[in-house]
């Protein structure tokens, strides 16, 4: 992908990459946390600031979300245990935010769901050497974040929901698979371009003309081979393609 397109996650990489750059120049200056759980909590908090300044730079030139999820559990986890707990909470929601917009909770089991719930959790009690009354306010913190934030999440869905076209809601295609199920896109007879292509749109955020690029094939091609996908599964266009495949866990 040309690094001249400017998109809205890269802005976000980018943003995030000077954050972690001003986050690493205050973990020189300041002391570290003393009362935290971590031995040498100066040198930690510089080594991890540094890690993950690395990975925000390189998220500007990589797409995908998997290194800003790394990245916010990571801060989320040493924010937590040197007094910077709320902040740590609210990334901790944002990773989780970001694996919601990506299908993450409707292509995994619950077990392997509440596994990153279960590690917030013990995240937040391994603070008790800050004391217990600050440690059970981040508790009370983060179920308000849970809460809050699922509020908000139904709001959006009712309020949004009428937007849906009837080709996603109705689709005949789909209609016997149910939501959060593995579809494998080999089932449906479409070549192994129009796979490779669908996949990377999806998990890569990836335009025509990206696809174009990294496949060497013209512009016309790229359209020619969606418009043959959309055929498949009864869409219009590449939007609603993307909605309907959001409720389904999509493989090659």
């Amino acid at each position: 992908m040309k690094f001249n397109r400017i998109n809205a996650e890269r802005v976000v990489s980018i943003i995030g990459t000077i954050y972690m750059g001003l986050a690493l120049m205050s973990a020189i200056l300041l002391n570290g946390d003393s009362e935290s759980i971590i031995p040498h909590s100066k040198i930690v908090i510089i080594i991890t600031h540094s890690v993950c300044a690395l990975l925000s730079f390189i998220s500007i030139f990589k797409t995908g979300i998997r290194l800003k999820i790394t990245v916010l559990l990571i801060e989320s986890c040493l924010l937590i245990l040197t007094n910077y707990e709320i902040l740590g909470i609210f990334f901790f929601y944002f990773a989780i935010i970001l694996l919601l917009c990506n299908n993450f909770f409707t292509s995994k089991s619950f077990f392997q769901a509440s596994i990153l719930f279960d590690f917030h959790l013990v995240n937040i009690l391994l603070m008790y050497t800050h004391g217990w009354p600050q440690t059970i306010v981040a508790l009370a913190t983060s179920v308000f974040a849970f809460f809050f934030f699922l509020w908000i999440y139904k709001i959006l869905k009712s309020k949004l929901s009428y937007l849906l076209p009837s080709s996603v809601t109705n689709n005949e295609v789909l209609q016997s698979v149910k939501p959060g199920s593995e579809i494998s896109l080999k089932d449906y007879n479409l070549t192994e371009r129009q796979i490779d292509m669908v996949l990377d749109y999806l998990h890569n955020n990836l335009s025509y003309n990206d696809l174009s690029e990294k496949y060497y094939v013209s512009l016309s091609t790229v359209k020619k081979d969606f418009a043959e996908v959309f055929k498949i599964f009864n869409v219009t266009k590449l939007e609603e393609l993307h909605i309907l495949f959001l409720q389904y866990h999509i493989v090659k």
